[in-house]
């Protein structure tokens, strides 16, 4: 093999002392580059590249990610040339990804010794003098004066399974430009990029020009940008760059297999000099080794060496999962001690594990998890114990006072009597916030420590891929499982999302609300005081407050600032459905007897009694402008002026039940689904009856809205989903992928996703606007209740009546779509 450089050293020297930072490859030249000398047309280093490295710069062929006649693909494209899609999902922006400063390889150690008014280097619009202490005989660090940004694609199977398709492809039209077969062919897939660099490299191999830093041993090299004004300046500068490598496999590397589990990694304990798990590695031919061992080719070679895949593809966020911020010296040594596991597809096609990395990530979280609950119990531990200590030194203060008042007698008694082990045995009177833990509602990161009693039937979860079931691939899947370690709570009865998308609360058989921080996995809060099963639950649209109608005929409006009761109102019959005003000064409770009454927040009194119903409120909602209020009762639904009383129109009444309904995005039509296999949109101003969709064989009982409304999802018994146009009714989407009962639907707020829930536990995720089928994700044991996306679409959250609330995450489950 070539080196990756001809020529001048400084580039390979340079990418190598950097590399290991496990930020992507370090670009000697970031500037962008025209295609030809006399182009007038720059673009820089952008998603979706192919190209080559030539000395320290980025040489562009075509981007893939653009359409052909695209102006940055004005040279031409390959043959049979087809644009690559994916789901902006995967992308991760971060600006101010790096602070103005110094990035320096590990064989440096900076100290800063002052300050100069001419000289130095320029560091966030000052200059400073620093001194550098060199531990090698080679160097580098690369200087930027702003902020740095990071754009980058997660890998996922998408890219590589592109690569693999069209690599030949883009070899051809690399070899029509003269390049031979020792250009390597790269795909960016991120980088990082900033306005002003200077990059410094030294060795014994290399000259000093420019820049002066004070450094022990060796010569300089250094590069910086063209001089623009500061006005001019753009971040158009790649420093980083992370990119996606194919290789075949070369003739002299044998095959080994070696697949360790994502829980093995990182063993910091294993002995490197230790056997390796008794396998021979024979290594290739010395002559054979490049003059720069790019971290990516590592892993190709790993992947060749263990596995018996013809071809490899790689990245370098493959590295930056496994090692994070931490790069040992020999990556080399790293991957032949952890093993980590190699998947190879049906055309001998090498990749490191997808499903492996997003364990890890799983796994990574959840230890972060469990060390912020060990560290908070820890901590209340401490303050308890330092409590106890007080009060025991006040109390022989006291009954040593006591003695000496009245001839030494004993002890006082603790100040509300009785056993510490029962009520009020903890200083505290009924009521206060130290007289139940549980009353006080809060149990910060505890969730996760102490006896596990999950029952095993309920752990775990499966994602199968593929619209084929007879072929599909299942995958172990790891996912947020929402359950009380404390208690047998019983079904899910209702389930409530905050509007940030950051908390989810939920009402249980056992009478408590329970809220989840999403992504942490942990209760914040248990709200005791119901005396019933929690029937209805909602946050409040502007404050720290929700509500929850339970059973037991009462509304409670609690404060989540201190977990208590604001107020406890009582409604006259069991409280089934609740709803908050979108200005959040009111809330709506309906309940068995019929009657819909309105509250006031602030002070808990009665607003308004809406009478006409003559069974159960089913269901309550609130138009997303506050001037409707819909209520249903078995097959008819009112809707209501909630400010005046009056009952403006009626819906329904002649269609069998209504088992479903929501308003649109707009809040100006109402979509019901119905037991007479209906689904109707309709006015919401009088109730004036628009559309009728006669799609279905079996009740509707789930319905959904598009995000701009102009389309309806409807799911039902008959084990079919009907997408359709909310205007005209006409049919756009049959969707009977893996038929089940479908109990319910959603959207997510940008339209990427339709998830369904079904009346066997599964949960399904098709592609919002396509209806193209993406993955079933089987968890729950019971029937799904409710279904709600977060606000970003990253997350789907379903509840069921096995008891457990879980929550999917979109994004890990796109990583592995072909």
């Amino acid at each position: 093999m070539a080196p990756l450089f001809r020529g001048d050293p400084t580039p390979v020297v340079y990418a190598e002392q950097l590399s290991t930072r496990g930020h992507g490859y370090p670009m000697w030249d970031p500037c962008p580059c025209t295609e030809t000398v006399d182009d007038p047309l720059v673009f820089d280093v952008t998603i979706g590249d192919v190209g080559y490295l030539k000395e320290g710069a980025f040489k562009r062929l075509f981007n893939v990610c653009q359409p052909a006649d695209a102006l940055i693909n004005r040279y031409g494209v390959y043959d049979s040339f087809e644009p690559l899609e994916f789901s902006a999902r995967l992308a991760d922006r971060k600006k101010n990804f790096f602070d103005p400063g110094f990035i320096m390889s590990k064989s440096l150690k900076s100290m800063q010794v002052g300050l100069e008014a001419g000289g130095g280097i320029q560091v966030a619009g000052g200059k400073a003098a620093y001194t550098f202490e060199n531990q090698s005989d080679q160097g580098a660090m690369l200087i930027i004066s702003h902020h740095a940004h990071k754009e980058s694609v997660t890998p996922n199977k998408r890219f590589t399974s592109f690569m693999l398709e069209n690599f030949d492809r883009w070899r051809g039209y690399a070899s029509q430009l003269g390049l031979g077969k020792e250009t390597e062919i790269i795909f960016v897939r991120g980088f990082i990029k900033t306005k002003q660099w200077t990059n410094i490299t030294w060795s014994d191999r290399s000259m000093s020009h420019g820049i002066h830093v004070e450094a022990e041993g060796g010569n300089l090299a250094a590069a910086g940008p063209p001089d623009v004004k500061e006005k001019d300046l753009k971040d158009d500068q790649c420093i980083f760059l992370n990119y996606y490598k194919l290789r075949t496999r070369p003739f002299w590397f044998s095959k080994l297999e070696a697949h360790a589990g994502y829980d093995t990694l990182p063993d910091q304990d294993r002995d490197p000099d230790a056997e390796d798990r008794g396998m021979e590695v024979v290594h290739g031919d010395q002559e054979h080794r490049r003059m720069y061992d790019d971290p990516v080719d590592i892993v190709l070679d790993y992947i060749f060496r263990h596995s018996d895949a013809e071809v490899a593809i790689a990245c370098d966020g493959d590295l930056q999962d496994l090692l994070g911020d931490d790069w040992p010296e020999d990556i080399r040594e790293y991957l032949n001690n952890q093993l980590p596991r190699i998947d190879v597809d049906e055309n001998k096609t090498g990749t490191l594990s997808l499903e492996e990395s997003i364990m890890r990530r799983h796994a990574r979280v959840e230890a972060a998890i469990e060390q912020a609950a060990a560290d908070a119990e820890a901590a209340a531990a401490e303050a308890a114990a330092a409590q106890a200590e007080e009060d025991a030194i006040a109390q022989a203060v006291a009954a040593t006072a006591g003695g000496a008042q009245e001839g030494g007698a004993g002890p006082a008694e603790p100040a509300h009597g009785g056993d510490p082990g029962e009520g009020g045995g903890d200083g505290a009177a009924p009521g206060d916030a130290g007289d139940n833990p549980d009353m006080l509602g809060r149990d910060v990161g505890t969730s996760n420590t102490g006896p596990k009693v999950i029952p095993d039937n309920l752990r775990g979860a499966i994602i199968s891929l593929g619209k084929d079931e007879t072929a599909a691939r299942s995958i172990d899947w790891p996912h947020n499982l929402l359950y009380d370690t404390r208690a047998d709570a019983g079904a899910v009865c209702c389930l409530a999302m905050n509007r940030a998308g950051t908390l989810v609360a939920a009402g249980f058989e056992d009478n408590i609300v329970r809220i989840w921080a999403i992504g942490a996995n942990v209760i914040t809060q248990r709200l005791i005081a119901h005396t019933d099963m929690v029937w209805g639950v909602a946050f409040s649209p502007t404050q720290n407050k929700l509500v929850s109608g339970s059973g037991d005929k009462s509304v409670i409006i609690w404060d989540l600032g201190t977990g208590q009761p604001i107020h406890t109102i009582a409604h006259g019959g069991d409280v089934w459905s609740v709803a908050y005003a979108p200005d959040g000064k009111t809330v709506a409770s309906g309940a068995v007897d019929g009657i819909v009454r309105i509250w006031d927040v602030e002070t808990g009194s009665l607003v308004r009694q809406l009478e006409g119903h003559e069974s159960v409120i089913m269901y309550i909602a609130y138009s997303p402008s506050g001037h409707r209020l819909l209520t249903a009762a078995d097959s008819i639904g009112r809707l209501w002026n909630p400010v005046s009383g009056e009952m403006v129109g009626t819906i329904g009444g002649t269609n069998g039940i209504m088992w479903s309904m929501a308003f649109s995005e707009g809040g100006d039509r109402i979509l019901t689904g119905s037991e007479d296999h209906t689904g109707r949109v309709w006015d919401s101003e009088n109730g004036e009856e628009l559309v009728t969709l006669h799609e279905h064989t079996g009740p509707v009982w789930a319905v959904a809205w598009s995000p701009d409304g102009q389309k309806v999802a409807t799911g039902s018994f008959d084990k079919t989903i009907v997408v359709s146009s909310s205007y005209s009714g006409e049919r756009h989407l049959l969707l009977r992928d893996r038929p089940a009962v479908v109990n319910a639907l959603s959207w997510s707020r940008d339209e990427d996703f339709l998830a369904s829930g079904a009346a066997d536990g599964s949960v399904k995720l098709y592609d919002g606007r396509s209806g193209e089928f993406i993955a079933e994700m089987l968890g729950h044991k019971d029937k799904i209740k409710s279904l709600i996306f977060t606000p970003d679409g990253n997350d789907v959250v379903s509840s069921s009546d096995d008891g457990t609330i879980r929550v999917w995450n979109t994004t890990d489950i796109l990583r592995l779509v072909d």
